[in-house]
């Protein structure tokens, strides 16, 4: 048993620093955004999509937000089996780890679709470079679990059975390496070599075949992974699993998108109305650093006249002075008219400089 003996030989503690222990779990998350993040950018430079470094960046963020949220509370919800409303605190407990893929999808979804909404991006389009990217993170993850010794399969007596240390005395199928190469590797492939095409293929395509091929390959390999003990299988069949009712929705959904898909025949846009200059994670951070450095200026004689406003007329006089610059700034910074009107050809400092003098 090859398998057995090099997964002996892990530790799922990477290293440690001080009193603090850095697990592959953690690692694996921020590779999986992290090469994520590149797929999803290198591919929209492919397509020739106006998305930015920091479009990307901003994006992956609220997505992140999104999956680590929504994984949890799916997995709270449909894996907790009331275990949660004895330990509520214990739902923060990430470290004990409980994360549900279909969760993290929904997640996933609402962030990604709460960033484009604000970023005024496509949202289908997004969708779709996420789908490239979302099976790299599956493989890390997938490879995570393995390394924590959780989420094993059945009984086997295949040359890579392994025996994991809470599997009891028997040798078990890795599902967990099943699912990274399938759910990881295969499915990266498959989209990835269809992302090739130029010009792109339809809006649709790529997260509809995604969440085709998750759903079949994951309904799949719960035949030979175990169910969560506290839920078993359902209904008394002796082989349906919670991970199967839930990924049959995504199957039915896949199709319903691909139909969609090709019905519609929508090319790929970056940006969902014209694109608009506005504050950047990137090559504005500069910028807008000063810039909050000067508003944080202008609460001074707010805060001071709030003060001394029943003492003197100086300290009502600095506090309108103050109120009125706060709202100048804040009508500057929110109002797109005027934010294209004047930021053409300046950057941001110099824009808020012109607009709000002391």
């Amino acid at each position: 048993m090859w398998l057995n003996d090099f997964y002996h030989s892990l530790n799922p503690i990477a290293f440690t620093l001080g009193p603090f222990q850095v697990r592959w779990y953690g690692i694996a998350y921020l590779a999986g955004f992290v090469c994520a993040g590149l797929v999803i950018a290198r591919v929209a430079k492919r397509w020739k999509l106006d998305l930015s470094t920091d479009d990307v960046l901003s994006v992956m963020i609220d997505i992140a937000v999104g999956i680590i949220v929504g994984a949890r509370i799916f997995y709270v919800v449909f894996y907790g089996a009331g275990y949660y409303l004895e330990h509520p605190l214990e739902i923060f407990a990430l470290n004990q780890g409980g994360m549900s893929f279909h969760g993290g999808l929904v997640g996933a979804i609402v962030g990604g679709t709460i960033a484009c909404k604000r970023w005024k991006l496509s949202v289908l389009t997004v969708a779709d470079l996420a789908a490239i990217g979302a099976p790299i993170g599956l493989f890390f993850g997938r490879c995570a679990n393995f390394v924590n010794g959780e989420l094993w399969g059945k009984e086997t007596s295949l040359p890579w059975g392994v025996m994991f240390p809470s599997g009891g005395a028997v040798y078990r199928h890795p599902s967990q390496l099943y699912e990274a190469l399938l759910e990881g590797v295969v499915l990266f492939c498959v989209l990835f070599a269809l992302s090739r095409r130029r010009p792109p293929r339809p809006q649709g395509t790529f997260i509809g075949t995604f969440l085709m091929l998750y759903g079949v390959f994951r309904f799949l390999i719960e035949f030979v992974r175990l169910p969560d003990a506290q839920l078993g299988y359902l209904l008394g069949t002796g082989w349906l699993t919670m991970g199967q009712v839930l990924s049959l929705p995504l199957v039915a959904a896949g199709i319903v998108v691909l139909v969609l898909a090709s019905r519609h025949d929508r090319p790929q846009v970056g940006h969902s109305t014209p694109r608009r200059r506005r504050l950047q994670l990137g090559r504005d951070t500069q910028n807008l650093g000063w810039a909050v450095l000067r508003l944080s200026l202008l609460w001074l004689p707010v805060m001071f006249g709030a003060r001394t406003a029943q003492k003197c007329s100086i300290g009502r006089f600095l506090a309108a002075r103050g109120i009125k610059m706060l709202y100048r700034t804040a009508v500057v910074l929110d109002a797109h008219q005027l934010f294209n009107q004047y930021c053409s050809s300046l950057n941001i400092i110099k824009f808020i400089y012109i607009n709000v003098q002391l």
